[in-house]
């Protein structure tokens, strides 16, 4: 499990780089980062032609935005007043819940000018950290277009796992991937969590 120390309170803590660098601080979202929010949300999803044409938070409005800050665990790196990246969790009992009895993490973003540093791959590590210390959560899911190649290939890299596909309506195939952040837990309660018998012993013998 994650030390204390991988807590995100509500001063945030720094976000490192590989050789130590500090690249910021990640920190909650807050109200007063509402425009600068959806100016991030709305840049990082716009660059990309198949995220802007698979998801909808490309077109997200300050209302949208607001709500989200309301209703899930938000986090943003700030770099001197500059929001860099984002993550969010959203949790089993958000206005929209996670998929699964565990955090769903979404709008995962870092700003077109940062394109190259790693930014969303960092917040995303800081948030998963922040959710196994502080809410000892068992597992972490998230979820992109099917058809958005690159996506699937690049959380595959990155070590998450994937284990379900389901149409939502949206107009894509959602797939969902995992990351296991307490084998034990997993093991012991992975049903009751929403994962199939076969996936636990799958999961938890991967890492044990």
């Amino acid at each position: 499990m994650n030390a204390p120390d991988a807590e995100i309170g509500p001063d945030g803590r720094p976000l490192l780089a590989a050789d130590g660098t500090v690249l910021g601080v990640v920190r909650p979202t807050r109200v007063s980062d509402a425009e600068a929010y959806r100016d991030l949300i709305r840049a990082s999803f716009r660059a990309d032609p198949e995220s802007r044409r698979w998801f909808v938070a490309a077109e997200a409005d300050l209302d949208t935005v607001l709500a989200h800050i309301a209703g899930n665990l938000s986090f943003v790196l700030d770099d001197g007043g500059r929001l860099l990246a984002s993550c969010s969790a959203r949790m089993p009992w958000s206005p929209n819940p996670a998929p699964f009895a565990f955090p769903h993490l979404s709008w995962i973003t870092s700003h077109p000018e940062q394109q190259g540093r790693g930014l969303g791959r960092l917040i995303t590590d800081a948030v998963v950290d922040h959710l196994g210390a502080a809410l000892k959560a068992p597992a972490v899911s998230l979820g992109t277009a099917r058809e958005h190649a690159f996506l699937v290939a690049h959380y595959a890299r990155l070590g998450w796992r994937p284990f379900e596909d389901r149409d939502l309506g949206l107009g894509h195939v959602t797939r969902y991937f995992i990351r296991v952040l307490d084998t034990g837990a997993v093991r012991a309660r992975g049903t009751r969590l929403g994962l199939s018998a076969e996936l636990v012993e799958e999961l938890t013998t991967a890492n044990a």
